[in-house]
């Protein structure tokens, strides 16, 4: 009897080695372009001799509002002050925690502050966009990616620089990667609340990322991976074949992607106006940091087509976009 790879339980359990590992949460207003971003990390640089190793978990939130702007904070502790089990989804740093079920946490600076208490209701299963269930404990790919909850019911309370964000009925959900550094360039989406052509719901799910991945001193040519779920059916499209003929473009604001194996094909846009973005700094345990462009409210539009059925068209304007480089002029404010 075969058993799935566990892709809940934290990956780093204190080891002095170079390390970058996550689990966040987003959730997004129903109707209104408000969203929530929640992540707590590990970040594990590489060890230096005759120095202490320097690992740090670390707390984000961003609290996305288009009408009113946005507010992103950060804080950090020591990695032994921070709890990340190894046994499932159970991780909490500087009082911030996330677990399947609730996240909750506060934290300020001196002109911000953001704090929440959420419960999470997951509806349906997980999104594993690897092709292969054992490349979740080999080497390669170096940076690892899965959404153990892919789609979520978001209830409770967000207090934003002092005002009451009223959470009910939000679409949410939990994800998790890990690996030795974040990927040189990357183009990462996720989609749980879009519409067909005449505006009505449609129940869709769908992740996919672009990215080349570092190899040593080599960088792989641009690889993309997607999953979709229609009506509870998943789709895969990432076989080496798939990914090998797909096509992607990626730039600062936008991801296109184009790919079909016998059984579907997709053809997606994601993008957002600069204002949209909140920038991130990734500190990489070496090299330069990769900069996160980060919008929750970005808007998209894919055209699908399944076997046996006619073509369908679904838009949003709720989709979770992150872009990854590490070139500096990409024009994104930079918050964290």
């Amino acid at each position: 009897m075969s058993h799935r790879s566990n892709v809940e339980g934290a990956r780093y359990h204190g080891e002095p080695r170079p390390h970058v590992e996550s689990y966040f949460i987003k959730a997004n207003h129903p109707t209104l372009d408000r969203a929530l971003w929640i992540k707590v990390t590990v970040f594990s640089p590489a060890p230096k001799k005759n120095e202490a190793h320097a690992a740090v978990g670390e707390a984000w939130a961003i609290a996305f509002d288009r009408e009113r702007g946005h507010v992103a904070v950060k804080a950090s502790e020591p990695i032994a002050d921070s709890r990340f089990s190894r046994d499932g989804i159970d991780a909490q740093v500087a009082g911030c925690s996330i677990t399947r079920t609730r996240t909750s946490g506060t934290i300020s600076t001196a002109d911000r502050s953001i704090a929440w208490r959420l419960d999470l209701a997951p509806e349906g299963g997980d999104l594993r966009p690897l092709p292969y269930d054992w490349m979740y404990n080999a080497p390669f790919p170096s940076s690892k990616l899965a959404s153990p909850i892919a789609d979520a019911n978001v209830t409770g309370v967000v207090t934003v620089n002092g005002e009451t964000w009223h959470v009910d009925g939000w679409r949410g959900m939990l994800g998790h990667n890990w690996g030795k550094r974040h990927a040189p360039e990357y183009a990462w989406v996720h989609v749980n609340q879009c519409v067909d052509e005449k505006g009505n719901p449609v129940d869709l799910i769908f992740e996919g990322v672009s990215a080349r991945v570092a190899v040593g001193d080599f960088r792989t040519p641009r690889l993309s991976t997607l999953v979709l779920r229609y009506r509870g059916v998943t789709y895969a499209l990432n076989s080496v074949v798939t990914m090998l003929t797909s096509r992607a473009y990626i730039s600062p604001r936008r991801w296109t992607i184009e790919a079909k194996n016998p059984w579907c094909a997709i053809e997606g846009e994601f993008w957002a106006d600069t204002t949209d973005f909140v920038g991130l700094f990734y500190a990489n345990p070496k090299g330069t940091p990769t900069h996160c462009l980060n919008s929750k409210i970005a808007h998209g539009r894919m055209k699908v087509t399944l076997e046996g059925r006619a073509p369908f068209v679904v838009t949003t304007q709720r989709a979770a976009l992150e872009i990854g480089t590490l070139e500096e002029d990409h024009g994104i404010r930079m918050y964290v």
